[in-house]
């Protein structure tokens, strides 16, 4: 560990297995949005999100599960980016994850065809891995998490300048930026409601499980595919979200999806495409 510990004045609550003070500053900074999530159009908001991504939680859900992470984690994608597998931020973060370009490296794919920021499957499993990482450099969940909006390096210039290494001490002593304080209010605040309520579904569908894999070695229009298939081809590209031009990549292997029961059929239509196109409407 790099950093000591916290020294905590005051009791602790648990809130999606985080323990956070119960300070006043604490306390009314998370207050600040479960005031705002908690009534009226900030509550509607929120709980027709969290229903309609369903399908993109139960699968962020599972993988927080499978690596014994803190359940809070699994509404930060509200937070970056409302869940949107497609959001573009106006710093040029993208992803239901909103990583920058310079946060990818090890983690994510990036090239002329393919950007995996926009891949929520993928870019689920990296952006808990860099969360892991930085637990594992501070040693205390609520830092690891405001490190993931303000940055590593920027978080350790902090705690080197701050007597104590408490996230809500450095918070109230301004010695972190503004949107990062409240970034973690944010969620904890979220993560409070949603689990005490019973406006959030919980219907069990898995549709984030209702695809195979194809391993393409040609490019291949995704609208081709689909018009072979007779399919809409809002469904493959839904399914392929990285795929940034609308087909894969030449030259390379590619690990493409395509809707459960349907491999045997994509395989057959791949095959009638026996020459790559430029261009198709």
């Amino acid at each position: 560990m790099l950093f000591s510990a916290p020294f905590f004045l005051f009791a602790e609550e648990n809130i999606g297995g985080i323990f956070v003070s119960t300070s006043p500053f604490a306390q009314n900074s998370i207050n600040r949005y479960k005031e705002i999530y908690s009534t009226g159009f900030g509550q509607k908001q929120l709980f027709q999100i969290l229903n309609e991504k369903e399908n993109l939680r139960l699968y962020v859900r599972e993988e927080i599960q499978k690596r014994n992470l803190p359940s809070v984690l699994e509404y930060l994608p509200f937070v970056e980016s409302e869940y949107s597998p497609l959001a573009v931020s106006k710093s040029g973060a993208k992803g239901m994850w909103q990583f920058m370009d310079n946060s990818i490296s090890g983690l994510l794919k990036k090239s002329e065809y393919i950007d995996e920021r926009f891949d929520p499957w993928i870019s689920t499993k990296a952006a808990l891995t860099k969360l892991e990482e930085n637990f594992k450099l501070f040693d205390d969940w609520l830092l690891a998490i405001a490190a993931y909006n303000c940055g590593t390096g920027a978080m350790k210039r902090i705690l080197e300048q701050s007597e104590n290494s408490d996230f809500w001490f450095i918070c109230e002593n301004g010695l972190l930026r503004d949107q990062s304080v409240q970034y973690v209010p944010k969620l904890l605040a979220i993560c409070s409601i949603a689990e005490k309520s019973e406006l959030l579904s919980a219907s069990g569908k898995k549709y984030f499980q209702d695809f195979e894999y194809i391993v393409t070695k040609n490019q291949f229009y995704l609208d081709r595919i689909s018009s072979e298939l007779n399919m809409s081809p809002s469904i493959l590209r839904e399914l392929n979200p990285a795929l940034i031009k609308g087909c894969t990549p030449p030259e390379n292997l590619y690990t493409l999806r395509v809707p459960n029961g349907k491999r045997i059929s994509v395989l057959y239509a791949l095959g009638k495409i026996t020459m790559p196109e430029k261009t198709f409407n």
